[in-house]
């Protein structure tokens, strides 16, 4: 997993002209439908800091990935938690 991070990073750095700071926020949830993505989609979608998010359906944790320009964990926990689902920040 932690590859695949790397990898997002580099290829979203290489892709981003501006050199603004590229945060990966990774989270366990228990979203797992496509109803549940498009509940989340709206949940992120007046987030200016959020610039790509995905959710690995397949995965276990049921992982939300998301592509940043800021720190804004505390903001999507607390804003997918009100959206009625799980979510925890994952770590290294």
């Amino acid at each position: 997993m932690l590859s695949e991070v790397s990898e997002s990073i580099s290829q979203y750095s290489s892709s981003n002209d501006d050199h603004s700071a590229v945060f990966i926020l990774v989270f366990k949830t228990n979203i797992s439908t496509a109803k549940d993505i498009k509940t989340i989609e709206s949940v992120l979608a007046d987030l200016y800091a959020v610039k790509r998010w995905n959710v690995d359906k397949h995965d276990v944790d049921k992982v939300l990935r998301i592509v940043a320009n800021s720190d804004i964990t505390s903001t999507i926990i607390t804003l997918i938690i009100q959206a009625g689902f799980q979510c925890e920040e994952l770590t290294d």
